[in-house]
């Protein structure tokens, strides 16, 4: 269905988004917890003497109801003076994930992934246009950022499509506004290659399974976004993980709260400064581990704005 790249300049985008489609596929068992900041895209952070900052969930896609702004949300961009995302995006950093997302030189992921994982890993490749001789050179986990992704979105972004988070950071550049990472490219290259080769396999297989319904998934996971709904989204990413007791603890603490907690550090400053605008996942925000809880935590005021 199309020839590109997932490592190319423009498809990187989407594997880069891929972690939030990973991790947010609702099963039906779902079971819907309401936590502390779970409804809600955009928040108001006070602090005490300076303008006002806000938090923004951000879904890392290029559907076009996805990037559509809602008139609060760009309201609080303009206000801004500064803009921070988790990851600020440049054609180095673009590179540097597409090498990381390789096996070394002689290794396979037959090898790695064993028969039965590897035809399933043929069969969602002949769907999505890539070689058999490409795919063999991912490590299991870049291979299940590719197949968390929907072919549309793949090729969105090969069209030159920004996803949401890419396309703020343009707006922000244009306006001549501050731009800031809360994260550096290798440390989130190392939340997925520090992760035990066991548990990276067994995340691949959850995916290609997955990956069959993934149109029909993203549409739901869509849906929960734009209501601003955090708890459902919240639901759907545990309830992918099924009964894995490793896996979700692994996911809660590696992907939710240590950076959750690396990020409100860095940000603080900025918010302490005022008028910053804030833009990370959606799932990083709700709980008592959320961003907005440790904000909370700090002293600030946190206020629903949309």
């Amino acid at each position: 269905m199309t020839g590109l790249l997932p490592f190319s300049r423009r498809g990187i985008a989407a594997v880069l988004g891929g972690l939030l489609l990973l991790l947010a596929f609702d099963l039906p068992a779902a079971a819907k917890e309401q936590r502390v900041h779970g409804q809600g895209r955009l928040f108001k952070v006070t602090a005490a003497g300076v303008p006002p900052s806000h938090v923004f969930a951000t879904m890392h896609a290029t559907d076009p109801d996805v990037l559509h702004i809602p008139p609060p949300v760009a309201r609080a961009f303009d206000a801004s003076t500064r803009v921070l995302l988790e990851l600020v995006t440049t054609p180095g950093i673009e590179a540097r994930m597409a090498e990381a997302m390789l096996l070394p030189d002689g290794a396979s992921l037959a090898e790695v992934a064993g028969p039965e994982i590897y035809a399933k890993l043929l069969r969602r490749a002949a769907v999505y246009g890539l070689p058999a001789k490409q795919v063999s050179r991912f490590r299991p986990w870049a291979a299940a950022l590719i197949f968390s992704v929907p072919v549309s979105e793949l090729n969105r972004t090969a069209s030159g499509v920004m996803a949401l988070d890419r396309s703020l950071q343009q707006a922000a550049d244009a306006r001549g506004k501050k731009v800031f990472g809360l994260e550096t490219i290798d440390e989130q290259i190392a939340l997925f290659s520090d992760m035990p080769e066991p548990e990276q396999i067994v995340s691949l297989g959850l995916t290609l399974d997955l990956n069959p319904n993934i149109d029909a998934l993203f549409a739901e996971m869509k849906q929960a976004y734009i209501a601003g709904d955090l708890d459902k989204l919240h639901a759907m990413s545990l309830s992918m993980l099924g009964n894995n007791v490793d896996l979700v603890e692994s996911f809660e603490k590696r992907f939710i709260e240590m950076r959750n907690r690396r990020m409100v550090e860095r940000m603080a400053r900025h918010v302490n400064q005022g008028g910053a605008f804030v833009a990370v996942g959606a799932l990083h925000l709700s709980g008592e581990n959320g961003i907005l809880r440790l904000l909370e935590k700090r002293g600030y005021k946190i206020t629903r704005v949309h």
